[in-house]
């Protein structure tokens, strides 16, 4: 279990393709010297098992089903990814609870960006963010993703969700597409900075949402 608050931007330094799954090689950001094998690690936002380990990379092996039904099919030699080790249970939740089951994929769609603000904390316009320097400006930015219909009882405003494993709150919704608010710090500190419209992500709706469906239909 991961809490969508990544720890870092790993690369994906190999791949090995075989017949019934590929093995992924990626470079971590952060020290994986706790790191045991059989642990889980959240790559953009899919749990996969670690089954090699060096100090600062790992090697995971990706089924043929999780290719087909996230962007992990996508992504090539040198891909940056986001990681996320799994939640221990002393941890501070920051973001919300995320399997690293993705549903489906989603589309992002528009992109509109903000540079003046703030106006509302959940609306933005959102102040830039200095990361280093006064010319490394980064702007907040709205995003609008299209999903699949079924899964639009899940997805609710103000509730969360998670787009390549990132924790996020729902903005708005409308028909079959919603929108939500990136703040600088998020940009920078994901892949999230690098989309562009019609890039597809993988979307994790939260498990809350089916468990209540599931007790609904039972008690009905």
């Amino acid at each position: 279990m991961f809490t969508g608050i990544i720890e870092g931007i790993g690369t994906v330094r190999k791949i090995v393709r075989r017949r019934t799954s590929h093995r992924l090689t990626v470079r971590s950001p952060f020290s994986l010297a706790r790191v045991k094998l059989g642990e889980s690690i959240a790559v953009n936002g899919v749990c996969l098992t670690v089954v090699a380990r060096r100090q600062r990379s790992f090697d995971v092996d990706v089924a043929l089903e999780s290719l087909r039904v996230t962007t992990l099919g996508e992504i090539g030699e040198g891909s940056p990814v986001n990681l996320e080790r799994a939640l221990r249970l002393h941890d501070r939740l920051g973001g919300h609870l995320v399997l690293g089951h993705v549903d489906a994929f989603g589309t992002l769609t528009k992109i509109k960006k903000y540079s003046k603000g703030p106006r509302s904390p959940t609306e933005g316009p959102s102040r830039l963010w200095r990361s280093k320097g006064p010319r490394s400006l980064i702007e907040g930015q709205e995003w609008q993703i299209t999903f699949p219909p079924r899964l639009k009882k899940y997805i609710l405003t103000k509730g969360s969700i998670a787009l390549d494993g990132v924790s996020l709150t729902v903005n708005a919704i409308k028909g079959s597409h919603f929108s939500i608010y990136l703040i600088p710090y998020t940009l920078k500190c994901t892949t999230l900075k690098g989309k562009k419209p019609k890039d597809r992500l993988n979307i994790e709706v939260d498990i809350l949402g089916k468990y209540v469906e599931r007790w609904r239909a039972k008690s009905g």
